[in-house]
């Protein structure tokens, strides 16, 4: 098969889907011939917690030379069924560690999408919004960005925050809570919103 796909640990929980920046260089997302292997039982039946050493096992396939490409401009959508592997797509992607095997060649640029370049020009966005139920939606960003950016001053986190709150339409509720199912907060879109400026806040400075 293809050369291993380079993997780092996992920080966060699956993701449901990855952005990728998008400067005013063109930029081209590719991943060719993925495929994903891991170790079952002979009889079909997953591992659990037994390791692979002590029972007969064999391999089974939950991806399997999947390509795509994605350009500036454009959005690609991943389909399927439940179980498709539609999540493993996306975590082998989004270069996490799993219990299998991934192979496949990913580029953007026609460079290989090591953890970092993933950290300089991409983000992924957790299925379920993780926000925090008393914290505006300007002071979660803040957050984000001091924590994954010390080395701006204030003047540019400031501006950093002002950047994300514009561009994604959040600025006329920037001092609304998130809220959660108790206390009353943001909508359900603000919120996917936030969660995904809380991704693209995270991404290392240029």
């Amino acid at each position: 098969p293809p050369s291993n796909i380079a993997q780092s640990r996992a920080l966060h929980q699956p993701r449901s889907w990855m952005v990728v920046d998008a400067p005013a260089k063109p930029v081209r997302f590719e991943f060719k011939n993925c495929s994903y292997r891991v170790k079952v039982r002979s009889d079909g039946r997953g591992l659990g917690n037994t390791p692979a050493c002590c029972v007969k096992t064999k391999d089974r396939y939950l991806l399997r030379n999947v390509s795509a490409s994605v350009s500036s401009g454009e959005v690609l959508a991943v389909m399927g069924p439940s179980g498709a592997g539609k999540t493993t797509l996306l975590r082998m992607l989004a270069l996490e560690k799993g219990p299998g095997t991934p192979y496949g060649n990913v580029t953007l640029n026609g460079h290989a999408f090591t953890r970092t370049v993933y950290t300089a020009h991409a983000a992924s966005v957790e299925q379920e919004d993780s926000l925090w139920a008393f914290l505006t939606a300007r002071e979660q960003l803040e957050y984000a960005v001091r924590l994954s950016r010390p080395a701006l001053r204030s003047a540019e986190r400031a501006a950093a925050v002002d950047e994300l709150l514009g561009a994604l339409g959040l600025e006329s509720c920037q001092h609304t809570r998130a809220g959660n199912a108790l206390v009353r907060g943001l909508s359900g879109g603000q919120r996917r919103r936030l969660s995904l400026g809380l991704g693209l806040g995270q991404e290392a400075p240029p």
